[in-house]
């Protein structure tokens, strides 16, 4: 997910939860390129 956000929001993982199933890596980063963290569904 791209994002300027700081973290992936609680509704965002939900969503993403309910398309792609439990257990799926969420990596986080900026539009420029930096990764900088990654979560669960």
């Amino acid at each position: 997910m791209l994002t300027d956000a700081g973290s992936v929001a609680a509704q965002d993982l939900a969503a993403l939860a309910d398309l792609a199933g439990a257990g799926v890596v969420v990596h986080l980063g900026d539009p420029k390129g930096v990764l900088r963290s990654s979560s669960t569904t």
